[in-house]
């Protein structure tokens, strides 16, 4: 034994191929280079590991995530606003009505769930994409959700016998 340690931190091993560690924990993300997690907020990678990879250039950074990557419910519903503006402005694709709503059609096959936040728990189904949105009245948007988002808006669920 060397007396050498086998094992460094993030901060020495980027000092080690002169890279900043943001950079040097792309090369762990990428898989060039293992490591482990000694606890949560501390990592070690071996010195042999890093010495390999010395004259290598560090791999390209992902891209950032887009917004279709990160939106939920309410963010959903913000951009169709923005895309489309209000439904107030709108028909009703009814009954001809003035629209109140932005109604999910429910044929995204990218369909996700999540909380509206402001009426409960209860994960309700939305698209990220503004193009699944059309403008209805109250009336027709619970007659087309159906009796579980009557009852979700209304504060009280429909409890089946």
């Amino acid at each position: 034994m060397t007396g050498q340690p086998c094992w460094i931190g993030i901060p020495a091993a980027a000092d080690m191929l002169n890279e900043n560690p943001s950079v040097f924990r792309r090369r762990i993300s990428a898989g060039q280079i293992d490591m482990i997690r000694v606890s949560t907020r501390i990592i070690r990678v071996r010195i042999s590991d890093v010495e390999a990879l010395k004259g290598t250039p560090p791999p390209e950074p992902r891209p950032k995530s887009s917004p279709r990557d990160i939106v939920g419910y309410g963010g959903a519903h913000t951009r169709v606003r923005a895309a489309k503006g209000k439904a107030s402005e709108y028909p009703c694709v009814d009954c001809g009505h003035p629209a109140e709503d932005w109604s999910y059609d429910h044929q995204d096959p990218d369909e996700r769930y999540g909380s509206d936040g402001a009426r409960g728990r209860t994960p309700m189904p939305y698209s990220m994409d503004p193009e699944h949105y059309a403008p209805r009245c109250k009336k027709c948007h619970y007659a087309f959700d159906g009796d579980r988002l009557a009852g979700h808006r209304s504060g009280r669920r429909k409890v089946s016998a």
